[in-house]
């Protein structure tokens, strides 16, 4: 999505929807757009692992981002979509770049994780993966929640497994028509 003022065409960024444009909200975009990006830079707080400083960026490459510097490399992990950077504490960015991580362990000794992956947040555990879709709420799981979800979704996937189709017809491949 854009806007157009003075004939010159501005991107509205990922982390503000277009209903919640305002007269104030494109002059900060507009401005933005006069501006070189470091000033636009915003620290947030501190990674309690490593002790280095979190920066929001708001117009990366992708959309906004956070990023700090652990063991010497900068990382980076994206602002999820329909958020603000004010929703997210220090805990839980830290959480977010220490992804994956461990939680515990199940009843059989088995690594609970949890992790961002390609289509979403999810929990994982002995080769079993559930997704989750809130990142707020799975950033703070317990133990015991995580575990009854992997159960909860093994016993769904036990119970509709999917079976072959029977057909009433048998395909034939080399099958030849004739026009009369």
């Amino acid at each position: 999505p854009y806007f157009i003022d003075n004939d010159k065409a501005y991107s509205i960024p990922d982390y503000i929807l277009p209903y919640q444009l305002s007269s104030d909200k494109i002059k900060e975009i507009i401005d933005y757009k006069n501006t070189s990006n470091d000033e636009s830079t915003i620290s947030v707080g501190v990674n309690r692992n490593t002790g280095e400083e979190i920066l929001f960026h708001p117009h990366g490459k992708y959309g906004a981002f956070f990023a700090t510097t652990i063991n010497g490399k900068t990382m980076y992990v994206s602002l999820p979509k329909a958020s603000k950077y004010q929703d997210w504490s220090e805990e839980e960015l830290t959480k977010m770049f220490s992804m994956p991580y461990c939680i515990g362990q199940d009843e059989n000794g088995n690594d609970v994780n949890v992790n961002i992956g390609k289509f979403g947040p999810y929990i994982s555990s002995n080769g079993k993966n559930v997704s989750y879709k809130n990142l707020h709420e799975l950033l703070n799981i317990s133990l015991e929640d995580a575990v009854s979800i992997l159960s909860n979704a093994s016993e769904k996937t036990n119970s509709t497994s999917r079976k072959s189709k029977s057909y009433s017809k048998p395909y034939k491949k080399n099958r030849i028509y004739k026009k009369s």
